[in-house]
């Protein structure tokens, strides 16, 4: 049955049983072509709350997906653990990864863990990426609330969408309450993750002054079990600290993080932003598209940025699915938000606090509310222009510089983000 909804100006929400996306139910808003701006949409998945779809027109009039969709079949992660290792659902394994896989895509939350494999914690990434979300509200006025409760590790999580009639925008509030009567430490990220031809020719910012370390254990296991070896593609040296976006390899070569590799490649870095910045944020400029995405977000609920890349260097299932004589097919791009440096095992996590002079983990109380918010965008770039930095005041300042080396200014109201 159709359903459809007026969110506002220039704003349509579908949420039907024809409104899904990668075969799977979504609530889906669509932004009208109005005031010269192209037509977005935008699709959250009910099973799960990922945000796999964030489609702007780029400059050839194409329409693009920045989000990545994983190259297998999605599925219903519920259904893949209680089939776990049967004929036709054995290429998601049967670990604490099972019910991650299936239905991953684009821009998804992590709680009650970042990473790890506990399947007491819900498995990797924590038991939310199973969660039902259900439509609880929504208004003329650009809101949309979801709902869902996660009985195996005892939250209740209500995410508010405020969306933009103006911009290709979304400002998303999650409120996780623990319902549980102990105290729960909890890691928790916003994975971001682009994909598609967005990577071909995009270029990663980040603040100026921002340091990182790459991941100091084995993110990527060579498919020759040979580490170091001609398969190994975790390129950068176990530990190493940098400046971003300039790292070096473990043979000394330099290594520009702020571009998709054109090598193989199966790595993990965390950023720590300047601690004396109130807000966050990464914008991902493609010219030849003529698209520039972002994310902006309070520094404190937030203060690491990990970044994933992974360019056709995993072989196993399911991220070979498609892939030549059964090879590598995955290209992706993960920039996520987090409150621990690196997805990895809780124990691991809890043992680097604190990391480059900040918390790894937050506890939270019975009955108390987690509060996270974020903003994410895509705006049109003006050929010529080229992106120089995001600031925050009363409202989201993105500054450009022309061919003169001029500065252009776009603003963006803060939609709830400046608190």
């Amino acid at each position: 049955m159709a359903r459809t909804a007026a969110l506002g100006q220039n704003l349509t929400l579908d949420y039907g049983r024809h409104a899904n996306f990668r075969g799977s139910g979504a609530f889906r808003i669509t932004r009208a072509n109005t005031g010269g701006v192209p037509q977005s949409r935008i699709s959250v998945n009910r099973i799960g709350g990922s945000m796999s779809e964030f489609s702007v027109t780029a400059s050839n009039g194409e329409r693009v997906n920045l989000f990545w969709e994983p190259v297998w079949k999605g599925m219903d992660p519920n259904e893949v653990l209680a089939h776990a290792g049967e004929p036709g659902y054995e290429q998601f394994g049967n670990d604490g990864a099972t019910g991650l896989l299936p239905g991953i895509a684009g821009s998804s939350r992590c709680l009650p863990r970042f990473g790890g494999s506990d399947i007491s914690a819900g498995g990797c990434h924590g038991d939310i990426n199973r969660g039902r979300f259900k439509l609880a509200d929504h208004d003329a006025e650009g809101h949309m609330v979801l709902t869902t409760n996660l009985p195996q590790t005892m939250w209740g999580i209500t995410s508010s969408m405020f969306f933009s009639g103006d911009h290709a925008a979304v400002l998303v509030e999650d409120e996780s309450v623990n319902q549980s009567e102990q105290d729960q430490k909890v890691t928790y990220s916003q994975h971001v993750t682009m994909g598609g031809i967005f990577l071909d020719d995009v270029v990663m910012h980040m603040p100026k002054n921002t340091r990182g370390k790459a991941y100091d254990g084995r993110f990527f296991t060579p498919k020759n079990g040979l580490v170091g070896g001609s398969e190994d593609y975790q390129l950068l040296p176990l530990g190493a600290e940098f400046m971003y976006p300039d790292a070096r390899m473990a043979s000394g070569t330099p290594i520009d993080l702020s571009r998709f590799p054109k090598r193989r490649q199966s790595d993990c870095t965390t950023q720590v932003i300047d601690p004396s910045e109130l807000y966050g944020w990464f914008a991902g400029e493609n010219r030849t598209l003529g698209i520039l995405f972002a994310c902006v977000w309070p520094r404190a609920q937030f203060p690491y940025l990990a970044r994933w890349v992974e360019n056709l260097a995993r072989w196993g299932a399911p991220w070979n699915t498609g892939g030549q004589n059964g090879g590598p097919n995955t290209r992706a791009l993960g920039y996520e938000i987090a409150n621990t440096p690196f997805p990895e095992e809780f124990a691991d996590q809890l043992a680097r606090d604190p990391f480059m002079g900040l918390p790894t983990s937050t506890l939270v109380r019975p009955g108390e509310i987690l509060t996270t918010r974020y903003l994410m965008f895509a705006l049109p770039i003006t050929p010529g222009n080229s992106f120089d930095a995001i600031s925050v005041t009363d409202k989201v300042n993105v500054s450009f510089r022309n061919e003169q080396g001029n500065p252009v200014e776009v603003f963006l109201p803060g939609m709830g983000l400046i608190r």
